[in-house]
């Protein structure tokens, strides 16, 4: 009987033994599911974050793909792990070549991903949506980035935001410095009554001093803008395969003009000021050799040749120096004309 509960004892520790160890391989193969499941999943949703620019769909295209073509790479790979002939100590574990099989899986997720992104019809596509909204904006037209993103138009789609970005910023910029300019009226400042006396010519020299602090300041604030705009475009750049980076890098000469009109009008506002402060200083200097008189019509009458000879000279300066101005903003005329159209369509959409 001692035998028999002996024996009986020793069956039920066995039993016990063997289901812990049964529920010990149960766990372990369900956290290399989970583990499987995990790094797969992982590379299907780094190919869907990395083709998101796309504006594809991506889980009824390409994704049942590239999962059928991961698939067959890891059922390769698992093959030839298990079929390696090596000493025991080498051989890979049944564990570490599931594993890796699902490495090679989520690995092919992330190199068609990458591949995507120079498929020429993709960025063919994606012109094809983008050109009509560049030429609305030519047009004058309002291109939100609410527009853009409606528009669905792929991978130039970041491309797209940073550059009707700078577009809307540099027609804020025109803008308002074409206010700046309007407020500063050249001709009244520069007719004979506002140059006859000292005080009146101290007056027009503290206006000019004021108009040039403008400039400086618009100049300043065109630069840094147009550089920050520069660095936010060749970021967005970056979303583009290689080959298509250099291509619309091109693209980055239009923030090159933008800084070459900048620098040229306020240059050559920058000359009137100098010119108009030379004729002032010059009328200082020779106060007594001029007089206001108003027959046959209001001007300044020298009493020598010299002194109206260099008044003349400088005046002349003067002039060319506000003909350089008309002649820049007459070419950019119809840039400003488009500017006020989308401003104002920017502020009729931003009202609703």
């Amino acid at each position: 009987m001692a035998v028999q509960a002996s024996r009986g004892g020793r069956a039920q520790g066995q039993g016990r033994a063997s289901a812990r160890a049964g529920q010990g391989q149960f766990g372990g193969r369900l956290l290399l599911g989970l583990s499987f499941v995990a790094i797969v999943g992982g590379g299907a949703y780094y190919a869907i974050w990395k083709t998101r620019s796309l504006q594809r769909d991506m889980t009824a295209t390409d994704l049942p793909m590239w999962a059928g073509m991961g698939l067959g790479f890891a059922v390769i790979g698992y093959a030839i792990l298990s079929a390696l002939r090596v000493p025991s100590t080498l051989r890979v574990p049944s564990t570490l070549r599931v594993l890796l099989a699902a490495a090679i899986w989520a690995g092919t997720f992330g190199v068609q991903s990458h591949r995507s992104l120079e498929d020429p019809r993709l960025m063919s596509e994606s012109v094809d949506k983008a050109v009509p909204l560049m030429l609305a904006a030519d047009a004058g037209e309002a291109v939100t980035p609410e527009r853009i993103k409606a528009a669905k138009i792929g991978s130039l789609e970041p491309f797209m935001l940073a550059l009707m970005s700078a577009v809307h910023e540099n027609d804020r910029l025109l803008l308002r410095h074409e206010a700046q300019w309007r407020e500063f009226p050249v001709k009244t400042l520069l007719a004979p009554e506002a140059l006859a006396t000292a005080a009146q010519r101290e007056e027009v020299r503290g206006r000019m001093a004021a108009f040039m602090a403008d400039v400086d300041g618009h100049q300043r604030l065109s630069m840094a803008t147009i550089d920050r705009q520069v660095e936010a475009t060749r970021a967005a750049l970056k979303n583009l395969a290689p080959k298509y980076q250099a291509k619309f890098g091109d693209l980055l000469d239009i923030h090159d003009r933008s800084r070459q009109e900048y620098t040229a009008l306020t240059d050559a506002e920058r000359d009137l000021a100098v010119q108009s402060t030379a004729l002032l200083g010059l009328l200082d200097a020779q106060s007594g050799h001029f007089a206001l008189v108003r027959q046959p019509s209001l001007h300044l009458q020298f009493n020598d040749e010299l002194t109206l000879l260099e008044f003349r000279k400088a005046s002349g300066r003067v002039t060319r120096a506000l003909d350089r101005i008309r002649e820049l903003r007459s070419k950019n005329a119809r840039e400003t004309v488009n500017a006020v159209k989308r401003t104002q369509a920017l502020e009729a959409l931003q009202a609703r």
